[in-house]
């Protein structure tokens, strides 16, 4: 499902981490890593 909304980096996973990676905060780097993982999950 994830892969239709991925193409081309436009969806909301590269959205969200793009909104993500601006944080300094702890609780922003903590889900930043996590929705990487996600993506890069989804990507195998």
């Amino acid at each position: 499902m994830f892969n239709r909304l991925e193409k081309r980096g436009k969806g909301l996973l590269p959205a969200l981490a793009a909104r993500l990676a601006g944080g300094k905060d702890l609780l922003s780097v903590a889900s930043h890593d996590l929705v990487r993982g996600a993506s890069l999950l989804e990507c195998r």
